[in-house]
């Protein structure tokens, strides 16, 4: 595998580089988050429908969770721009011996409190049309050797044009529904309405398919919020 190699004068060189592209390709930048301060790692799942994605998130978390960025990529993918190990970019290579160790290197980085990490459990690109998104099961891994106190954050990274000649670009972000009382299902788990619990004591969590559900239901409640921008 290809590891992470943090270098943090290029990390902000980089960041102002691409925060100027950022604003110059989209008209305006909307960060919709209810996330609140709160110590330990974080495990970011994000949807992957562009060549932007990882350069959005690299955006959005200094202005909402403020952790040093690690993102999970492909193999084939880092090998072509090994300067991304710099900001924070290791691998992963599909139905390999090394898949393990890449699983395991992804739970070391969460045992520290300050690090987020960055996956995209799709897989591959799709449409940002694509509803619901299906996600692979081997990321999952990840998420039941991490750390009790880790995070989980899901992020949605829409773009509409309305009536206007370039794109907006809308970033909703907000803690996983883990709420650990009876009665929780896939079906109505999703956006953390304040109620937080240990995600290996809720039984939505425990499965890759819950996460994913719980998921594509915070990802249609950002739709939604989309279809009430254009209103106003």
């Amino acid at each position: 595998m290809i590891t992470a190699r943090h270098h943090s004068l290029y990390a902000r060189v980089f960041d102002w580089i691409m925060k100027g592209l950022l604003n110059r390709h989209f008209r305006s930048i909307h960060i919709e988050s209810k996330l609140k301060e709160q110590d330990g790692p974080v495990l970011l799942i994000a949807n992957h429908f562009s060549w932007w994605d990882g350069f959005i998130v690299r955006y959005a978390v200094p202005k909402t969770l403020k952790k040093k960025v690690f993102v999970m990529m492909l193999e084939e993918e880092l090998s072509k721009r090994p300067f991304l190990r710099k900001v924070g970019a290791f691998s992963i290579k599909r139905n390999s011996r090394s898949a393990a160790e890449s699983i395991q290197y992804a739970r070391q980085i969460l045992e520290n409190p300050n690090h987020l990490l960055l996956i995209f459990p799709q897989g591959q690109f799709q449409s940002s049309h694509q509803y619901p998104l299906d996600f692979e099961e081997g990321w999952f891994r990840i998420l039941q050797g991490a750390p009790e106190n880790t995070r989980l954050v899901f992020l949605a990274a829409l773009t509409d044009y309305f009536a206007n000649r370039r794109p907006g670009l809308y970033i909703h972000m907000a803690d996983a529904y883990r709420d650990s009382s009876p009665g929780t299902t896939s079906e109505n788990a999703g956006i953390d309405s304040g109620n937080t619990t240990e995600f290996g004591k809720t039984s939505v969590f425990q499965s890759p398919k819950g996460v994913e559900s719980a998921y594509n239901l915070f990802l249609i409640k950002a739709i939604q919020c989309q279809n009430q921008q254009a209103n106003q």
